[in-house]
């Protein structure tokens, strides 16, 4: 029979629990800031938005099926909260920015073609994707058509202006059976501290197969991040290497418990066999994990 003073500790420790929980969940928008969107927007509108997207643009998505998940530019995400304040970083998110979006594919069992879209969650596109081998037929265009398609795509697929854009890049690769042109169109949004917006564009014979917007991190802002997670990337280095000595600790005791006949498996595998099969289980009902790696 347990004491009084086991009950109280118990209690004690209750309710220190309940108080941590209730300080972290007050605090999570200090400790773990949410973007200011709806990151919980409708799945369904989010595909129907996806697929009226593709439609448009001439892509037949008869019998192809869809899932999608949320997405994070996590690096220029962390730059431009870092540069410009915790404030302008929601505004940026609020007002279309590509840096939280919904990412939802169609895929189509025995096709090897499939789509990408990325969606603000207000349903704004900021970008889209035809993913095709190398194998897959077209035309061979000149570098001046297929730029003026380029053009037109920025205007008609994703709203922006070609006027306020600059042609930074321009690149043309032969396949067996088409052409393949890219162009990177660039803008600045902020001279300091920098920070650039980037569009590309894929013209795969006459067909346009991308279109995509991503913010642009300072390579400079790179190199001074990197210094700055250097201690913390060490720490981890180290607990990886501690975690292996005692790996190997552990097999050795293991040898020598077998020698001795007192070795009990059950015990050691119990915890790692849960984790193992939670992983499995998780990654298994990630539907748009599914369709981003594999067949659906």
């Amino acid at each position: 029979m347990r004491g009084g003073g086991s009950r109280a500790s118990e209690w004690a420790l209750a309710l220190l629990c309940v108080a941590a929980g209730v300080l972290f969940f007050t605090s999570l928008g200090t400790l773990w800031p949410l973007a200011d969107t709806e990151l919980s927007a409708s799945r369904e509108q989010m595909r129907r938005r996806a697929r009226a997207h593709l439609e448009t643009l001439g892509f037949d998505l008869d019998g192809y099926r869809a899932a999608n998940r949320v997405s994070v530019a996590t690096e220029p995400l962390d730059y431009i909260e870092r540069s410009f304040g915790r404030e302008q970083t929601q505004s940026w998110i609020r007002e279309g920015w590509p840096l939280v979006s919904h990412l939802v594919y169609y895929k189509k069992r025995g096709e090897t073609v499939w789509y990408a879209v990325r969606l603000h969650p207000s349903g704004e596109v900021l970008g889209w994707s035809k993913v095709i081998q190398e194998d897959y037929p077209g035309s061979r265009l000149p570098v001046d058509e297929a730029r003026a398609l380029a053009l037109t795509a920025l205007v008609d697929a994703l709203a922006l202006d070609p006027q306020s854009l600059e042609e930074k890049s321009a690149s043309t690769s032969e396949q067996t059976d088409r052409r393949t042109h890219s162009f990177g169109f660039e803008r600045t949004i902020s001279e300091t501290p920098e920070l650039r917006e980037r569009v590309t564009i894929t013209v795969a014979g006459e067909e346009i197969v991308q279109g995509s917007r991503r913010l642009i991190v300072p390579e400079a802002a790179r190199r001074a991040e990197r210094a700055r997670q250097a201690p913390g990337v060490a720490l981890e280095t180290l607990g990886f290497a501690m975690v292996a000595i005692a790996g190997i600790a552990a097999f050795f005791i293991f040898l020598a418990r077998v020698k001795d006949g007192t070795a009990n498996l059950w015990r050691a595998a119990v915890w790692p066999s849960l984790v193992f099969v939670c992983l499995m289980t998780t990654f298994m009902l990630e539907s748009a994990s599914l369709f981003s790696y594999w067949e659906p």
